[in-house]
């Protein structure tokens, strides 16, 4: 995460156990590497991030995965984030 090992940047319990969920609901805990450069928000707000991505990767990685990730709701972007507009 930013350069750092995760344990290190996700400090808290809470935090790596909510970025791991869709590792855990795909029983896929251990088979892929995450690489990630994250920026804005605090550190729960870049959590919650990590694990929509990682959710949306897992989906590239083998729609098989659809169902269990859709079933725990990770599919779905918080709709309070704003959306980045261009104004090219």
């Amino acid at each position: 995460m930013n350069g750092r090992a995760f344990d290190d940047y996700f400090g808290r319990e809470v935090l790596k156990s909510f970025v791991d969920q869709p590792f855990r609901v795909t029983e896929t805990v251990g088979r892929f590497d995450v690489l990630a450069n994250i920026k804005g928000g605090g550190l729960s707000g870049q959590a919650g991030a990590l694990r929509h991505g990682i959710a949306r990767a897992l989906l590239e990685a083998g729609e098989e995965y659809r169902g269990e990730l859709k079933r725990a709701g990770l599919l779905r972007r918080d709709p309070r984030m704003s959306s980045a507009r261009s104004t090219a």
